[in-house]
């Protein structure tokens, strides 16, 4: 039952550390500005490193900010980052060191949220996360089986 209690403890503690380091370098924004008729762009996106920028919308593109000048609704495709992950919720970029813009056109002001953050302090707070969750659950799992394993004190009686 010790085992159980103190890697419950231990998988609470890896799971609010990780929350904290994914929190801290996960930036999320649904700020959009009209840049030109129907051409709104995200704030500029700086990188420092590697970062990760998820979009969740498909009808997006990523430009480095020294083409925002040839945006225009011909020409996006020749100058837009590959999306490394294509999902039905959205886009996900894998992005060097340098300045972004994200891209969409619409006649309304867009209501998509995007993400960004440096991807080594999302990954090693995702794993801990992860790890925290499961030393938790063995954590439960051997108190259970402790407390249903353990011993039943017999009180004999005692004749007088």
């Amino acid at each position: 039952m010790i085992v159980g209690s103190i890697l419950i403890i231990l998988g609470i503690i890896l799971f609010a550390v990780g929350t904290y380091l994914s929190e801290d370098s996960l930036i999320i924004s649904k700020n959009w500005t009209n840049y030109n008729n129907n051409v709104w762009t995200s704030q500029k996106i700086d990188v420092q490193s590697e970062d990760i920028i998820v979009v969740m919308s498909k009808n997006v593109y990523l430009i480095n900010s020294s083409e925002i000048s040839y945006v225009n609704q011909t020409d996006i495709k020749s100058i837009t980052q590959q999306a490394v992950s294509n999902t039905s919720s959205g886009l996900t970029f894998m992005v060097e060191k340098g300045s972004y813009y994200i891209i969409t056109f619409s006649t309304v002001k867009p209501n998509i949220t995007y993400y960004y953050g440096s991807e080594p302090s999302l990954i090693a707070g995702g794993l801990m996360i992860l790890i925290g969750i499961i030393l938790a659950i063995i954590g439960i799992i051997i108190l259970i089986v402790g407390l249903i394993m353990k011993p039943k004190v017999v009180k004999s009686n005692e004749i007088k």
